[in-house]
């Protein structure tokens, strides 16, 4: 929650013998961290930068859910870039959508939906990232034809926003039920 890692990762060990590009997965929850703490995204920043000081190529940013307007988080990925300028970073993002979907959606619910990123959300996320993944899974389909559609939607529309020089991954679930 701090933003610092484990006491008990000193067992790390280099990967620079290996021919694979190595990322260093980091996550939590956006509810139990503070980004909007300078503080706390220093800690991140030191942390990463001691990840990558023992071998890995770079790190794969997952706090979730990051909403629109989240300002420390994109503070968090300029200061990540200037930190480790030479570092592959990579997040995880929630699906994309139209903002006017989501508002029309939120109209007829009668709710906010604020879990899916908009189209400047990850333009801007791109500037500061080498890899993004999308994570396309848990969204509560039945119909595998509707679930094909929409990983097929959320590919072709992530590719036509982000800059080519972006890697787009697109996350889908392995697992039997859900």
């Amino acid at each position: 929650e701090d933003g610092s890692l484990a006491d008990d990762l000193n067992y790390i060990s280099s990967f620079q013998n290996l021919d694979t590009t190595n990322y260093a997965w980091i996550g939590q929850l956006r509810s139990e961290i503070d980004l909007d703490s300078p503080e706390v995204r220093a800690r991140i920043v030191e942390s990463s930068k001691w990840i990558v000081e023992r071998g890995f190529d770079g790190i794969h940013l997952n706090i979730e859910p990051v909403r629109h307007d989240d300002t420390g988080y994109f503070e968090l990925l300029k200061e990540l870039r200037a930190a480790l300028p030479e570092a592959k970073l990579s997040i995880a993002t929630d699906e994309w959508q139209p903002h006017f979907i989501s508002l029309f959606l939120a109209n007829i619910l009668n709710t906010t939906i604020q879990s899916y990123w908009q189209a400047d959300q990850i333009t801007n996320a791109a500037e500061y990232v080498d890899q993004i993944v999308v994570m396309t899974y848990d969204t509560g389909f039945k119909d595998p034809d509707l679930y094909s559609w929409w990983v097929e939607q959320q590919t072709i529309s992530l590719s036509s926003i982000l800059p080519k020089d972006i890697e787009l991954f697109v996350g889908i679930p392995s697992y039997d039920k859900g």
